[in-house]
């Protein structure tokens, strides 16, 4: 449901940007590979925390408060340049890192701006989905036993 409801969304910005002038059609591909490493960053998280709900029945509600915080901290509705020397260094480098954050500016700069986001950018996605659904299987299948049993 997620999927198809992510891939109709961006089709529709890809019709607006096309309408606006942006030229992204050469990046489709990455685009693409883009999309695939999100849903994957997004399965590992929630194998991870659908598993861990079933044991810890607050985790709903503790990650409802975490994605408001992790909204916020990532560059969704702002340039992530606005902050650029006004924090620490500390908290710049944390808010550059955010996976979320990854992967905004890759899909900034390949719809956006038409340019390629980079190998460095796209390995960090990469490495983060591949963190993600590592961790997120491997809590899910150890916890998996006794989903019976708790339920």
């Amino acid at each position: 449901h997620g999927l198809v409801q992510f891939s109709i969304e961006m089709v529709l910005l890809g019709v607006v940007m096309l309408i606006a002038g942006s030229m992204f059609l050469p990046w489709l591909p990455i685009i693409i590979i883009q999309m695939f490493l999100l849903v994957l960053f997004a399965t590992g998280l929630g194998l991870g925390l659908a598993a861990l709900n079933v044991y810890f029945r607050d985790i709903s509600y503790l990650w409802e408060i975490f994605t408001r915080v992790w909204f916020f901290a990532t560059p969704i509705v702002y340039s992530s340049t606005l902050l650029e020397g006004r924090v620490s260094p500390l908290v710049e480098n944390i808010l550059y890192w955010n996976p979320m954050a990854v992967y905004v500016r890759g899909f900034r700069h390949s719809i956006y701006d038409g340019a390629f986001v980079g190998w460095a950018e796209l390995g960090a996605a990469a490495l983060f989905a591949l963190i993600a659904m590592t961790f997120g299987w491997m809590i899910f299948t150890k916890l998996s036993r006794r989903f019976a049993e708790e339920l």
